[in-house]
């Protein structure tokens, strides 16, 4: 017996399907049923639209506009989607370090260094954040600044710092953290 492509496609869309419902219902959660509402007795003037035995309130007048139970009209309700909260990491989560690249020295005139950052994090920013640092071991400290969205950093390629002498070690630390 020979299964024609469209019968295999067909076959692995309805096997999709299936495995996205259950996964669907899975984070869901198991389900529960509501008691059904007690019977009330509600005095319905006999002018509402909901006054119709087969209509129960809410329900909707010739114009189109909700009718409550005792016949006030109803305005529609919004719920608000909450805004997800941000995910900002601090300091403490990063380890930055220095590689150098270039290192040019004059002499008791100290040296130029070329030298790239490769910063890691153990908690991600979401949206994003800017982590503010400085680099230590030069003449001056060097402020700078690279952007967090999610885990993925971006920052220049290289940078440029002079130090006193060929042995200064450089280092990183980081400042803060700011949401953006």
């Amino acid at each position: 017996m020979t299964v024609s492509p469209r019968a295999l496609i067909i076959s692995a869309v309805l096997v999709i399907l299936a495995l996205a419902a259950a996964a669907f219902f899975a984070l869901r959660g198991p389900s529960t049923t509501a008691a059904p509402a007690p019977a009330t007795t509600s005095s319905v003037p006999a002018n509402s639209p909901c006054a119709n035995k087969q209509a129960s309130p809410p329900c909707t007048n010739d114009a189109g506009k909700l009718i409550g139970a005792n016949g006030q009209t109803l305005s529609p309700t919004t719920t608000a989607i909450p805004t997800p909260i941000p995910l900002i990491a601090s300091p403490a989560d990063f380890t930055v370090t220095v590689k150098t690249l270039e290192k040019k020295c004059f002499g008791s005139a100290g040296c130029n260094v070329t030298y790239r950052i490769d910063p890691k994090t153990t908690t991600p920013c979401f949206p994003s954040c800017t982590v503010l640092y400085e680099i230590i071991g030069g003449e001056d400290v060097q402020n700078g600044s690279f952007t967090l969205t999610g885990t993925t950093a971006r920052f220049d390629s290289q940078g440029m710092i002079q130090t006193k002498s060929s042995k200064a070690e450089l280092k990183v630390k980081v400042t803060d953290v700011l949401p953006n």
